[in-house]
């Protein structure tokens, strides 16, 4: 495997804290320690993750622990460049690692089995995450363009 967008991945699932809001913390909101922040700049999935429909997503790594608490935000503008946008607390319920290459797909959590992109798995794990179109081939397509 190459060092570029290849390699270590992990896919985080969560389960929200906090109602979405754009300003300043609800006052009611008491924050679990202090929440590292997680940003989302993939469209299709923004409305989806914020509305509750996607509670998952797949970071490239291995710096995700179940318990943990994290800011899930997008930005207003420019990724990086901006401030930001909508934001909801989350707490981590599972960090599965895998691997990824581009000849395939290999999941260390389901016995070291090698799944291709197009394998019905794979497919499945894209449309959780809510890619467009909710294929394994897209779902790679979208990891190389993110992570380049």
């Amino acid at each position: 495997m190459s060092k570029s967008w290849q390699g270590e991945y992990q896919i985080v699932r969560w389960q929200p804290l906090s109602v979405v809001f754009t300003k300043k913390p609800p006052k009611k909101l008491k924050l679990k320690g202090n929440a590292s922040p997680v940003p989302m700049s993939y469209p299709p999935k923004l409305d989806a993750a914020f509305d509750g429909r996607c509670a998952q997503t797949i970071r490239k790594g291995r710096k995700h622990e179940v318990g943990q608490v994290r800011w899930i935000f997008e930005w207003s503008g420019k990724p990086y460049r901006s401030k930001w946008g909508r934001r909801m607390l989350v707490e981590i319920v599972e960090a599965d690692a895998m691997l990824v290459s581009d000849d395939g797909v290999f999941f260390q959590w389901s016995g070291s089995i090698p799944f291709a992109w197009d394998d019905k798995p794979v497919n499945d794990l894209a449309r959780r995450d809510h890619i467009d179109p909710p294929t394994g081939i897209a779902l790679r397509d979208v990891l190389k363009g993110l992570n380049k």
